[in-house]
């Protein structure tokens, strides 16, 4: 299984704060997702991070390698890597930033 981000629309009230949630999908079940990766390096991704309820469901889903496999935690890296190629054949669309 894999995590994938929604990202969902902003509010009226409150255009400038994203709100995104993450859930936990079977790999197998081929979900719809984008995917974005960019260059590796020490902690590229420095904002804390807010999630809201999961159960939302409108929004853009993305799988974002910083956010969707836990970068503290050597045993998710060391299963979620090797799908990685997995990961980014089945998405829709795969977006890359070289920085």
């Amino acid at each position: 299984s894999i995590r994938l981000l929604t990202l969902h629309p902003s509010s009226s009230k409150y255009p400038d704060i994203l709100t995104c949630s993450l859930q936990e999908v079977p790999l197998s079940s081929k979900p719809d997702y984008q995917a974005l990766s960019y260059t590796w390096g020490s902690n590229a991704f420095t904002h804390t991070l807010h999630l809201s309820p999961s159960g939302e469901k409108e929004g853009v889903k993305l799988w974002v390698d910083a956010v969707c496999i836990d970068q503290f935690s050597p045993s998710e890296k060391a299963h979620q890597i090797p799908l990685m190629a997995q990961i980014y054949a089945q998405a829709e669309i795969v977006l890359i930033w070289f920085g």
